[in-house]
């Protein structure tokens, strides 16, 4: 049985730990493009990537795997990573158009120096990517994300002497780290253009040896969130990728804020409605890996604490009713998951009957 971290509300602050029960998740849907074969190396790299929203195709049924990654497409494949967060302003290349796909990106890698320009005034986004150029950006990203990486083991690629200086480290750390491999002779080719696989590869090994990341948008209005573990766990298995949507809204609410703590890097939380008074209805839906905790919080005292069912999954739902300035005051929770995902709704003044309609209509 794990233990994770139940946080409650960041209003309120307050979080308890609960033991939650492993389940497995649905099967995804197979690959929809035709030039990726279940027999290839990279399959199952690209599944994961294209199921996490983070590469797309070049079309409804192609892939392109050995198609070569561009600049611009490198830019927006790390944005997405990132979560796809707020841009300022946009990037002063003359060659990056309003409008483009990876306009906002190309804005927050420069920002973030992540991806910087050919020159200053020119991005070249149609241009493409080397190896040791690719490496040297997933490696930059780490700073931005605050990922780190642990190196499992030593030695470097056979050619090492020909990666040029500015991405010695990177690709020295991601290889000690087993995110970049060498190819048959164990060399790395550092001057060939990387492939949309090799691309798709990478970036699953670095989602994989990474801390855990979430990235928690809506879409559609649907809450949808994509969630990437750190590998190996306690039984020696790697964690992969999964997603889940959220499906429902109650009636009279919508979505208003999205919050993270800087206290608690893989958390997320959504709020529907306000909150602007004691009697008004907030509902929040957290969202962190199952495995989550932090001792540093104590276990608040419930008017009750039972087991429900939600979609097959054990879930804990636990209420409270009390008075806040002779206000007063009901909240409820339900907590439950896949053993990799956890999930908490959070009602204020809000039906249990409610709380478990959002639940059951979450899409895992």
């Amino acid at each position: 049985m794990k233990k994770i971290l139940i946080a409650i509300s960041a209003a309120l602050a307050v979080v308890m730990l609960l033991p939650l029960a492993s389940f497995a998740a649905k099967a995804d849907a197979e690959l929809p493009f035709t030039d990726v074969k279940s027999e290839k190396w990279y399959y199952d790299n690209v599944k994961r990537i294209y199921d996490s929203k983070l590469m797309k195709g070049i079309s409804e049924t192609e892939f392109d795997p050995d198609g070569t990654l561009t600049r611009g497409m490198c830019a927006t494949i790390l944005y997405r990573v990132a979560g796809e967060p707020a841009v300022k302003e946009a990037a002063a290349f003359a060659d990056v158009a309003d409008g483009a796909y990876y306009a906002d990106a190309v804005a927050w890698a420069k920002s973030e120096g992540v991806v910087n320009g050919k020159t200053a005034t020119e991005f070249d986004p149609d241009g493409k990517i080397t190896r040791e150029e690719f490496a040297a950006m997933l490696y930059r990203f780490t700073d931005v994300a605050d990922i780190e990486l642990t190196e499992t083991r030593g030695g470097e690629p056979a050619d090492a002497d020909e990666i040029d200086e500015y991405a010695a480290d990177a690709v020295g750390t991601l290889y000690r780290s087993e995110v970049v491999n060498g190819k048959e002779n164990g060399e790395f080719d550092p001057d060939a253009d990387i492939t949309r696989a090799e691309t798709s590869a990478l970036l699953d090994r670095f989602l994989d040896v990474a801390h855990a990341d979430i990235r928690l948008t809506v879409e559609n209005g649907m809450i949808c969130v994509r969630i990437s573990f750190k590998g190996p766990d306690e039984e020696g298995e790697k964690k992969s990728t999964s997603d889940v949507t959220f499906g429902y809204t109650p009636e009279g609410l919508t979505f208003t804020e999205l919050e993270e703590d800087e206290n608690f890097p893989n958390y997320r939380h959504i709020r529907m409605g306000e909150a602007n008074g004691i009697f008004d209805t907030l509902v929040g839906i957290n969202v962190f890996p199952s495995d989550e905790m932090d001792p540093g919080f104590s276990k608040p005292t419930w008017e009750k604490v039972y087991l429900t069912d939600i979609n097959g999954m054990d879930a804990f739902t636990v209420e409270v009713e009390t008075e806040i300035d002779g206000n007063p005051f009901n909240a409820r929770s339900i907590v439950f998951g896949d053993g990799d995902i956890s999930v908490m709704i959070f009602g204020m003044n809000i039906g249990q009957d409610e709380l478990i309609r959002i639940a059951e209509n979450i899409v895992w």
